[in-house]
């Protein structure tokens, strides 16, 4: 189930609402007063809690919220009202001074049929809800998100026809001392990169679209979605092991358009999220510290990018990486710059990862902070090829080297589910709706309509010139092959390639129109004019020359013998110059004149 964040102004409210609910609790839509004593959770020393994130481990998520640990149920804490009907309702108000904002995780939450369910704040400006049996989970866990204030209230409605089989158990009550979401509108936002609706994203969308910020509940990271060979939109999501150690993905809030409206502001609706996961695969220490996460919401949001991957090992080419520093709404980093393996890394409480295990990235504009850890790095074809771990952590300070997973380190963990078919690809393409765009060898031709997309220079001949439309190496119909004549049909395909009349494989120079051939013998190429002509190919002979050497003398009386009688083959040339009395034969009248020319 996923809930829209988008803000709807009703009778002077401000309400989360789920895509197919809405409404308001039963109290607030009929004015029924429910007196409530609220449960007030003891207060907590906000410097202490700042000194030890301070001081926190490098690799660790970023803690925005205090967690205490409650048992408040239908049961045991808030109160109950019988309506007239036989329906009822409860209510429970919880209070945490100074508090910018509250949510709740819960570890048994289960509600009927025709039931309904909301969390909203004491000024009845924010609400989440109505939550409905189509809420419920298998494992009967659940989490609402975060509502502004100190004070909040929950209402549940159960028609008399299912009384009492209702369940609502509160774990956790998260108390937010860092204004995560900057409801008060003065947090500063870090200067970790770009908002990504700025211009100098352009052309980024994609890997903008893949990524979200991740709320554990007091704890956020980053990460996106990510692909599979299959292209079947599987919500896979793929963010650090060190986000998600020790906890549930089941009550995981993936928001995925928490971004700004404008690029210089700082504040951002959160948009719809994405509820719960599986945590299918992690690597158990930071070796390469990765998780993946099966999100179980029923239904996916439009417009997220499910992000291609690169699992070779050669160093890459870094483009840019997105994520949430600080909790930010979500920024981007650029590079042109070769990422190269690190050394050792001594991860302080979270131990150490071998040399090898991550790629050093130094960012050329932007940096990384609490809340980055976990997003994704992509190469310069825009393809995943790791996730943050930590590095500098300090965008003011200039110091912009930091470490992300190797990808490729964990693909054999991961192989099952992102590559179901065993397609042994080493790098496939994103998308958003399931079209397969992979194109492994960077020709412009997806794999799918590529003949061999492991070869730049082969891939199609769509336009039927037995010519590989990637000749050079790159798809492109009109320039796919030498063409001499410039016809447009390259030369390997074309049976006459300089367009001279003889066809290529009775053309002596195929590219070249003014030499062919010289089938009548005269010396004199048959394209001497640039097409295929015998008749007319520019010698000039005397007449009576029939050896054709410029010059008469016994020789050519003999060859004219010779070809009186047969013993030679006459050409046209040889006929022309032979017919001495021009009546178009050769006789022994062309004998005797042509003996008396040689005797003058």
């Amino acid at each position: 189930m996923k809930y829209i964040s988008t803000f709807i102004i009703l009778i002077g409210q401000i309400i989360f609402c789920q895509d197919s609910r809405g409404g308001q609790p039963y109290s607030l839509e009929y004015n029924l007063l429910i007196n409530s004593n609220p449960i007030t959770m003891e207060e907590i020393n906000i410097n202490n809690l700042l000194e030890e994130d301070k001081n926190a481990s490098p690799a660790s998520p970023f803690r925005y919220g205090y967690k205490f640990n409650v048992d408040f149920s239908l049961n045991n804490s808030g109160e109950w009202i019988d309506l007239e009907n036989g329906d009822r309702i409860w209510k429970l108000t919880i209070e945490t001074k100074g508090a910018y904002a509250i949510c709740l995780e819960y570890d048994q939450f289960y509600l009927p049929n025709g039931s309904n369910f909301f969390v909203y704040n004491n000024q009845n400006d924010m609400l989440a809800g109505a939550y409905t049996n189509d809420n419920n989970q298998a494992d009967m866990l659940f989490s609402t998100p975060l509502i502004k204030g100190d004070i909040i209230h929950l209402e549940y409605y159960e028609p008399a026809n299912v009384y009492g089989e209702g369940l609502i158990n509160i774990d956790y009550v998260i108390h937010d001392y860092k204004d995560i979401l900057n409801f008060s509108n003065t947090r500063n936002s870090r200067s970790c990169g770009d908002n990504v609706v700025c211009n100098s994203a352009n052309g980024y969308e994609n890997q903008i679209d893949a990524t979200s910020w991740l709320d554990m509940g007091g704890y956020i990271c980053s990460g996106a979605m990510i692909n599979n060979t299959s292209f079947d939109l599987t919500p896979y999501y793929w963010t650090a092991w060190h986000c998600v150690e020790g906890d549930n993905p089941s009550t995981f809030r993936f928001y995925f358009n928490y971004e700004t409206s404008s690029c210089n502001g700082s504040w951002a609706n959160t948009g719809s999220y994405e509820y719960g996961g599986n945590l299918l695969s992690d690597s158990n220490g930071m070796d390469p510290d990765y998780a993946l996460i099966l999100i179980t919401d029923s239904t996916i949001s439009n417009g997220i990018f499910y992000s291609g991957w690169d699992r070779t090992t050669s160093n890459p080419t870094i483009s840019c990486g997105v994520h949430h520093p600080n909790g930010d709404p979500k920024k981007i980093n650029f590079d042109n710059d070769t990422a190269y393996s690190s050394g050792s890394i001594n991860w302080q409480g979270q131990g150490s990862s071998p040399a090898g295990s991550h790629w050093r990235v130094y960012w050329d504009e932007g940096g990384t902070y609490g809340g980055s850890s976990g997003s994704p790095a992509f190469n310069s074809q825009g393809l995943l090829i790791g996730q943050l771990s930590g590095g500098s952590g300090d965008c003011y300070n200039g110091d912009t080297e930091d470490y992300y997973g190797k990808f490729s380190r964990a693909f054999s963990e991961v192989e099952q589910w992102l590559d179901p078919l065993n397609t042994n690809a080493t790098q496939i393409s994103g998308t958003y709706d399931g079209t397969n765009n992979t194109d492994n060898d960077n020709d412009g031709v997806p794999q799918s309509e590529d003949w061999d997309d492991n070869d730049a220079y082969v891939c199609s001949d769509l336009d039927d010139d037995s010519c590989d439309d990637c000749t050079t190496g790159s798809f492109d119909l009109y320039n796919d092959g030498w063409d001499y004549d410039g016809d447009g049909m390259c030369d390997a395909g074309d049976n006459d390639d300089d367009n001279d009349g003889a066809t290529d494989n009775n053309d002596s120079d195929d590219n070249n129109e003014f030499i062919c051939s010289d089938t009548d013998f005269d010396t004199c190429d048959d394209c001497s004019s640039g097409y295929y002509n015998p008749e007319d190919d520019g010698c000039t002979f005397l007449t009576g020359d029939l050896n054709l050497d410029n010059a008469i003398n016994i020789i050519d009386v003999v060859t004219l013998v010779n070809i009186i009688l047969g013993n030679i083959e006459v050409t046209t040339t040889q006929l022309s110059v032979g017919d001495m009395n021009n009546d178009n034969t050769l006789n022994i009248s062309d004998i005797v004149l042509l003996v008396n020319i040689i005797l003058n």
